[in-house]
């Protein structure tokens, strides 16, 4: 709507409309997230509050809707479909681009699924207000040790391990949606190449942290594996955002529902972790072909002036 325009005028509005409504929202999920914890002894006003802080989530989803409507002229193309269901619990698995994944995602899940957590990057914790809010929502902050520092330091092996396990109990009996980036990191060629991934357009994905939370939360029923593609704002789908100049959005959806066999013991149980890791790698083959498909439709709609 408000994308013509100039860059130069329509990205301090579009930072301050964002920052304006996060800020708020993050202040009362924080407030009501205070009135919680000193209550986690009743089992019944914890679990109310964290319901209002879901839905307080929900309004910060809408604030992102009206961001993308509001200052992008994004076209949105999407394959594939999934089950709208706001009473279960699910995760999402996606591919990782950008910061704008996370919006994105959210408009997937707006109205149709429980809001999502993200597993974050232990520093996001002290980002303004988005860290305060995160931590309010209980998103798990994963740590990143280098194994120079793991060697000194043995004990905090498995510190990402009990956090999951922490999270998703807390969660229990309350319709969930968490999302996993299994790669870890932001995708670029020079990752990719570094790292020696075994695929075109993805890095190598890493399984523990989504082992961990099927296993520790019964109610996950389903996978929704998330394809993303940017053809169009390839280098910073985020910033083009802010700018106006968001192109095409290319979406695939894929549900695969949670056997027994991905049900197990990650960490102790050698067979298991495993065949996770087999499974795993087999699932970011198919995306990865599927990537590949969703790149050569953008290209193919490019030439024949499809929008």
């Amino acid at each position: 709507m408000l994308s013509f325009l100039p860059g130069w005028l329509l990205c301090p509005i579009v930072l301050l409309f964002g920052m304006s409504y996060t800020a708020v929202i993050s202040l009362l999920i924080f407030i009501v997230s205070c009135v919680r914890y000193p209550l986690l002894w009743s089992p019944g006003a914890s679990s109310f509050l964290i319901r209002v802080n879901n839905h307080l989530m929900g309004w910060w989803l809408y604030g992102n809707h009206l961001t993308l409507v509001l200052f992008t002229r994004a076209e949105v193309h999407v394959t594939g479909e999934i089950g709208e269901d706001e009473s279960a619990s699910q995760i999402i698995v996606s591919n990782h681009i950008s910061w704008l994944d996370t919006l994105i995602i959210g408009e997937i899940t707006r109205k149709r699924l429980p809001v999502p957590k993200f597993f974050l990057k232990h520093s996001l914790l002290y980002v303004p207000f988005v860290g305060i809010a995160c931590w309010g929502l209980g998103m798990p902050f994963m740590r990143r040790y280098k194994p120079a520092y793991l060697l000194r330091h043995p004990e905090l092996r498995n510190r990402d391990i009990e956090t999951t396990r922490k999270i998703c109990r807390t969660f229990k009996g309350i319709p969930t949606t968490f999302v996993n980036f299994p790669e870890g990191t932001r995708f670029t060629e020079e990752k990719r190449e570094k790292g020696g991934a075994p695929y075109k357009n993805l890095l190598t994905p890493k399984p523990g942290s989504l082992a961990l939370a099927i296993g520790s939360l019964d109610t996950f029923s389903r996978i929704i594996c998330v394809t993303l593609h940017y053809p169009d704002n390839k280098e910073s789908p985020f910033k083009a955002m802010l700018f106006g100049r968001l192109g095409r959005i290319y979406i695939n959806l894929r549900e695969i529902q949670i056997t027994d066999d991905l049900k197990g013991d990650y960490t102790g149980d050698k067979q298991f972790k495993h065949s996770f890791q087999i499974w795993l790698r087999e699932r970011w083959q198919e995306k990865d072909e599927t990537l590949q498909k969703m790149k050569e439709q953008a290209e193919a709609d490019r030439k024949s002036g499809k929008k």
